[in-house]
């Protein structure tokens, strides 16, 4: 499209972001949506009375193939952090996230509850000496 000529939505060379964007608007199957990102969780509102450039047909075959050719979303956490079980580890107790925390000036690294650390031990029930001590 760029080699022809063809300017982009927002009248700029195309990329594969902006073809991404294309292939997942609903609007070229003659569909409105409004509401999509609502925060109190409602519904998104569709109206179908645009003229279709695609069939509902094609866009669903389109973003199922999408869909399962998209990697897998892992949260930041499992990939910045120097503790292997960052992100994976839960309390047994509240299934809080089990946060790495250093003592000793570093000397020893343990695993504790979340929920112990920011909001205070009465929050779970998990006692302290089932920490899981990792020698630095």
């Amino acid at each position: 499209m760029n080699r022809d000529g063809i300017p982009s939505p927002t009248g700029k060379r195309w990329h594969k972001n902006s073809v991404h964007s294309l292939l997942n608007n609903e609007v070229y199957t003659g569909t409105l949506v409004w509401g999509v990102n609502a925060r109190d969780g409602a519904p998104p509102v569709r109206l179908n009375k645009a003229s279709p450039l695609v069939t509902k047909r094609n866009f669903r075959q389109v973003s199922a193939l999408l869909r399962s050719r998209a990697p897998r979303i892992e949260h930041l956490r499992r990939f910045s952090s120097p503790y292997l079980l960052s992100g994976l580890a839960r309390c047994e107790s509240c299934r809080k996230a089990l946060t790495a925390s250093e003592a000793k000036g570093g000397k020893y690294t343990y695993y504790v509850c979340r929920s112990l650390l920011i909001q205070g031990r009465w929050t779970c029930q998990t006692p302290g000496s089932t920490r899981n001590t990792l020698r630095g």
